[in-house]
């Protein structure tokens, strides 16, 4: 099965919805979903809108790996983390 090039153009220029959040001027946080062809057209057209005072972030939450789980630490990295904050909380920072 052959793909023709418009037929991949015609794909790659299609619409997908993006979840994005912003703070406004008046300091509210305002959450709302926008759809266009691509994340950064989202931001282009978010910073077009003087009540927004900054983007939080932009998101396409069906896209691959989007809300995927971190792997977990090494068991080694989390005993030296908590000897540290042991030593840091107890004051002895001059090791």
């Amino acid at each position: 099965m052959t793909v023709t090039a418009e037929a991949a153009v015609s794909a790659a220029q299609k619409s997908q919805k993006f979840t994005y959040r912003v703070r406004m001027r008046d300091d509210k946080i305002e959450t709302g979903e926008a759809t266009h062809t691509s994340r950064d057209g989202v931001i282009a057209s978010l910073k077009r809108n003087q009540d927004i005072q900054t983007i939080l972030y932009v998101f396409n939450p069906t896209a691959p790996g989007a809300g995927a789980k971190s792997r977990p630490k090494n068991p080694s990295l989390v005993a030296s983390s908590r000897q540290l904050e042991f030593c840091l909380i107890n004051g002895l920072d001059k090791r």
